[in-house]
């Protein structure tokens, strides 16, 4: 994570604020698991085997996995979707198509 503010690891401090003092964190796994997260998680990333997550806060975020996608605004009150060859677009909840 950057910028490293702290001198120190103490799991207490890390726990409490460890948040609020990482502009920037990114972990990758031998597995091949990636995570980003920048100012704070309002831009999170992830990609896993198959499947990749964007967000931009509550605003934005599109989930592209093995059999389609879904894109999404305002944490889900719009949102188009593919599942294999059928598209979806949903609005408040509700699906049309």
């Amino acid at each position: 994570y950057f910028p490293g503010l702290l001198p120190f690891y103490h799991e207490g401090v890390e726990r409490t604020w460890g948040s609020l003092l990482k502009v920037l964190e990114y972990f990758r796994t031998p597995s091949g698991y990636r995570y980003l997260k920048f100012l704070w998680g309002l831009y999170r990333f992830e990609d896993r085997k198959g499947e990749t997550r964007h967000e931009v806060a509550f605003l934005f975020s599109y989930h592209r996995y093995s059999q389609g996608f879904r894109l999404a605004l305002l944490h889900g009150l719009l949102a188009l979707e593919r599942v294999g060859p059928d598209f979806r677009l949903r609005i408040l909840g509700w699906s049309f198509f």
